[in-house]
């Protein structure tokens, strides 16, 4: 049956409850290797390769098939010749199998390898979380799916298809539509308790899979892993090869988990750079500010030196008339001074001289201490002394 929302597409067909994938596990693409080895098993009833896992099971049938023949006793000296080379012959594609899937293997490691340097150069967040399920695909998946847990919730965040962007946005649509809660009825609460990858046979057939997911994929098994960058888990990374079609095994589940773990420490330094750089950012804004600013109080000072100066020449050009150039008393001491001065030469006491002029105490001694400082004075008599020659001298210049 044609999964809900895709009617239009062609899909391989979905096994039934009985039967699975033709090819179990990673496939062997030897075509050449293939073919020697079905050249050898078929023979025997030992059953043709499609995968490793598949080749290396039709070997060791082939092999104890061979065995048991040498020793019935009807077996002839050719017939022995015969399945002795036989048994030379796949004792030889055990050994090339086996070095093929370690090569396989070799490939498989560097394909991830270069998927993390990639996701390394990658500086922002968001660009990271759309590119890390290609990535996936391209380390031998043909579909996957990158999710976040949001408090409680898994919600996917991105899909990549092989070849297919359109049935990609319609899984994510569904998964963000129909989200589902982690609770005790999902498998994906294991592997967030347990904190360790999964591969699920029969997700058809499996209860407690994300089942409007499991029908938009049409999956049939699938391996998960958990990102958890700081350790706790944050998302997860599902992929299957369902466009092979194939299932997926323990190397696959063991390969995703490596990517997990890589992109987990990717996704945390490209956070970490996103947030250097937007602090280094928000530095350089108040920087900027601050420069601003003290730019301003620094022509502000400037200005406000001009206007005093302006001002204080208007004052003397306009009270000229007034007061006589030559008096020094108004030069040295300011307005309120001077009238402490001469309450000071009166004979009033600071706390008099405070009542008279309704000032504080203390405001008096301050103006006295800056007299006797002006006066170059180093008591009050001798300051009530320098006072009252200043102000004579004003008085004489100024005239009857």
């Amino acid at each position: 049956m044609t999964p809900a929302g895709i009617s239009k597409r062609s899909l391989p067909p979905t096994p039934d409850s009985e039967q699975r994938w033709p090819t179990q596990g990673q496939p062997l693409e030897d075509d050449d290797l293939r073919a020697r080895i079905a050249a050898v098993t078929e023979p025997v009833g030992a059953g043709g390769p499609f995968a490793f896992a598949d080749a290396e099971h039709a070997l060791d049938r082939a092999f104890e098939r061979i065995s048991e023949a040498l020793q019935t006793p009807e077996c002839g000296r050719a017939a022995l010749q015969r399945h002795a080379a036989s048994l030379r012959a796949v004792a030889l594609l055990q050994r090339e199998l086996s070095q093929a899937d370690l090569a396989h293997r070799t490939r498989a490691f560097a394909r991830v390898q270069e998927a993390l340097a990639r996701m390394r150069s990658v500086t922002s967040v968001s660009r990271m979380i759309d590119l890390i399920p290609a990535e996936i695909c391209r380390c031998g998946f043909s579909r996957a799916i990158l999710s976040r847990v949001e408090l409680s919730d898994w919600v996917p965040e991105s899909v990549h298809v092989n070849g297919d962007a359109d049935w990609a946005a319609e899984i994510l649509r569904v998964g963000r539509e129909q989200r589902r809660r982690l609770d005790h009825l999902l498998l994906e609460t294991e592997m967030v308790r347990r904190r360790a990858p999964m591969l699920v046979q029969d997700a058809q057939r499996e209860p407690h899979v994300h089942r409007p997911l499991a029908d938009v994929t049409a999956t049939h098994s699938y391996v998960a892993a958990p990102l958890m960058p700081e350790g706790r888990v944050i998302g997860f990374l599902h992929a299957d090869d369902y466009l092979y079609p194939r299932e997926v095994d323990e190397f696959d589940r063991d390969l995703l988990w490596m990517l997990a773990e890589g992109f987990g420490y990717a996704y945390e330094r490209t956070a970490l750079i996103e947030r250097q750089r937007s602090l280094r950012a928000r530095v350089m804004e108040m920087t900027a500010s601050i420069g601003q600013v003290v730019g301003e109080v620094d022509g502000s000072e400037v200005e406000i030196a001009r206007i005093e100066r302006d001002t204080a020449n208007a004052v003397r050009s306009a009270a000229a008339p007034l007061i006589a150039p030559e008096s020094r008393l108004y030069t040295v001491l300011t307005r309120r001074e001077i009238e402490i001065a001469q309450l000071m030469a009166e004979g009033n006491t600071n706390a008099r001289i405070a009542r008279e002029l309704v000032i504080a105490e203390g405001t008096v001694k301050t103006h006295v201490s800056q007299i006797l400082r002006k006066l170059r004075a180093s008591n009050r008599a001798e300051a009530v002394s320098k006072y009252t020659k200043l102000a004579a001298a004003g008085d004489a210049l100024r005239g009857p």
